[in-house]
């Protein structure tokens, strides 16, 4: 027997209707009148008879009224003693990191805290700002620019914006590449807006450097997919390339290149160790995947550490 069938029942007493009850319960009708059934099959007998009135209890049905309250009213002791129901944690995330951080911090959160979370997906960092300053978020993802001023904020790691392109194309043999030899190729990029667009765009301009920009396409995998066909670069964080198929395309870091800091930012202290932990696997993470498919050629070229 499930608690759900007796909180059926009892609001179809009150109401005096299965359609009135389901409502009251959040349900559809159908749903409703199978708990009453499945509650009828369990004891072998009408609850219920039904009239174009509405449902009259049977005397079978008016005598389990009182037990049923009184097992209902004992689960609610029941969990007053326990405490409120636990809370899943609420987390707004960028795309980029979605694939990568993420799933490093809902481990933690689950294995060492036991708790559980909802994920929101926002296209910006200002987006996630914008949620976590409304209180609908409880942690948050993003890029350091953008976190609200006067939050906890816990810094994760530096994330190097790199050139991938296929691996026929003659930038490849450049490592690092000299941001001028991407003066006037062909480019596809995420769009106007979004956090790495914009840190790009300012690197670029401060060089005097010109992106002649082909396409814009705001998935980092569909980016990855316009570039194996040879028709053009793109530019993108390694921490969205780096759990992608990675077969014929060569990424190389880009001389002094931009970076941006991911950063979290929280509502509460208890979230820091977490989010210290889920830190270090990601650098730890980001190193090994870059000495494997990257060649690096000066040591300060790719820095994914905190500061």
């Amino acid at each position: 027997m499930q608690l759900e069938w007796i909180q059926t029942f009892l609001s179809t007493v009150e109401t005096g209707s299965i359609t009135r009850a389901a409502q009251k319960l959040h349900l559809t009708p159908a749903a409703a009148g199978k708990h009453i059934r499945r509650l009828e099959e369990l004891l072998g007998t009408p609850l219920f008879v039904r009239t174009p009135q509405g449902m009259i209890l049977t005397d079978t049905g008016a005598r389990v009224v009182a037990p049923f309250q009184v097992l209902l009213n004992a689960w609610d002791d029941v969990q007053r003693s326990v405490g409120p129901p636990a809370v899943p944690v609420r987390i707004g995330a960028l795309p980029s990191l979605a694939t990568t951080v993420l799933p490093r911090l809902l481990w933690v959160l689950n294995i060492d805290y036991g708790k559980m979370a909802d994920v929101a997906i926002y296209p910006t960092s200002n987006l996630i700002r914008q949620a976590f300053l409304r209180e609908e978020i409880d942690l948050g993802l993003l890029d350091e620019k953008s976190a609200p001023t006067g939050c906890r904020q816990t810094k994760l790691f530096r994330d190097p914006l790199v050139v991938v392109m296929n691996g026929d194309d003659p930038l490849a043999q450049y490592c690092p590449i000299p941001g001028e030899l991407l003066d006037g190729n062909p480019i596809v990029m995420f769009p106007v807006g979004c956090d790495v667009r914009q840190t790009m765009d300012h690197w670029m301009m401060t060089r005097g450097v010109r992106l002649n920009v082909a396409l814009e396409i705001p998935f980092g995998g569909s980016l990855i997919g316009a570039v194996r066909t040879g028709q053009a670069i793109t530019v993108m964080p390694l921490s969205a390339i780096a759990h992608e198929d990675t077969q014929r395309i060569t990424m190389r870091p880009l001389t002094d290149g931009p970076f941006r800091q991911v950063v979290a930012i929280a509502r509460s202290h208890q979230w820091e160790p977490a989010l210290t932990t889920c830190s270090q696997a990601m650098i730890a993470y980001l190193s090994r995947w870059a000495t494997a498919h990257m060649p690096i050629t000066h040591s300060d070229t790719l820095s994914f550490h905190q500061e």
